[in-house]
């Protein structure tokens, strides 16, 4: 019987996820859902994000928000009680942008957890980083 994985805090293993089924994603796909419920997918890339000028004239720059190796859930894979938002970097008008860095941690332990992104702008996910949250 193949069991399911969920993703846990690194720290103090408390679990982050409800089960996750089946093997990891090959891709991610583009569009405002990149990983469906129950999902999920090991992105190789650094999530970066434009930031500076309202037009490309003014300047834009990029800025990574998130490492390399990140594990990438959908939003509603989340267990509530187990993680709480950073004060500080929840900006968003109706959700998560997720654009000042890291903005999930454990409510059991405080650890840093990683990026959610659930605005009405936004790509819905949540990008544990490698080095705070374990798959099992």
């Amino acid at each position: 019987m193949l069991t399911m994985p969920v993703i846990k805090c690194a720290n103090c293993g408390r679990t982050l996820t409800g089960q996750l089924h089946g093997k990891p994603l090959d891709y991610l796909e583009p569009g405002d859902v990149k990983v469906r419920a129950g999902a999920w997918a090991i992105d190789p890339h650094a999530r970066t994000v434009r930031v500076g000028g309202q037009r490309a004239k003014d300047g834009w720059t990029s800025k990574e928000t998130d490492p390399p190796k990140c594990i990438v859930v959908n939003p509603d894979d989340l267990l509530s009680y187990a993680i709480f938002a950073i004060p500080g970097h929840s900006g968003g008008c109706c959700g998560l942008d997720g654009c000042d860095g890291p903005n999930q941690a454990c409510a059991h332990c405080g650890r840093t957890l990683g990026t959610a992104r659930t605005d009405c702008w936004t790509e819905k996910e949540v990008r544990f980083w490698p080095d705070a949250a374990i798959l099992r």
